[in-house]
């Protein structure tokens, strides 16, 4: 997991910009098992749009023979990616009680990086039915729904049951921290 903590450039890890991305879909799988993560509904939905956009891009690359002519949509997806993991990497850690204050109101930034890939989105399927219209009836387009008012409030919920366990622990030095949240 520490291999994939920050991929820092577009090119990835050894320049290639696929292995990035996919690294980066991995290691967010391998957060969203962690038993107590902070907003796993909104991660999930989050990580498979994720995946779904890639899959997208991956049959661009195809149909253009991986001449990288859409690399300035390449280099943004890859920005949403990272800030992506970021916050998904936020919610799973350890320390989740001190990312509670900060991950209170975080349904805006899942919003806003699914908006951000939706339109990335948008503007490679526009080109890509331009330079290649006979390529884009062979792709199926992802829905780009946000998490659900449910899925939100199942999050928050969770959020509020782990605050009260732990503050009942009398040996918590974060209690005050705690306290104030509930």
């Amino acid at each position: 997991m520490e291999q994939h903590e920050e991929i820092t450039n577009m090119h990835g890890i050894c320049g290639d910009i696929w292995k990035g991305f996919k690294i980066y879909i991995k290691a967010s799988k391998v957060l969203l098992k962690k038993k107590n993560m902070l907003n796993r509904n909104q991660c999930t939905n989050l990580c498979k749009k994720i995946e779904n956009v890639t899959k997208f891009f991956d049959h661009l690359m195809t149909c253009t023979n991986d001449k990288l002519e859409f690399g300035f949509l390449l280099s943004e997806l890859f920005f949403i990616l990272n800030k992506s993991y970021s916050l998904v990497k936020k919610c799973g850690k350890p320390n989740w009680f001190e990312e509670a204050i900060f991950q209170s109101n975080n349904k805006e930034t899942f919003r806003e990086l699914i908006l951000d890939l939706k339109c990335c989105c948008d503007i490679a399927s526009n080109m890509l039915l331009k330079h290649y219209p006979n390529k884009f009836e062979d792709i199926m387009f992802a829905t780009f729904s946000i998490a659900t008012c449910q899925e939100v409030e199942d999050d928050v919920i969770f959020k509020h049951e782990r605050l009260i366990h732990v503050s009942k622990e009398e040996d918590f030095e974060y209690h005050a921290l705690i306290k104030h949240l509930l």
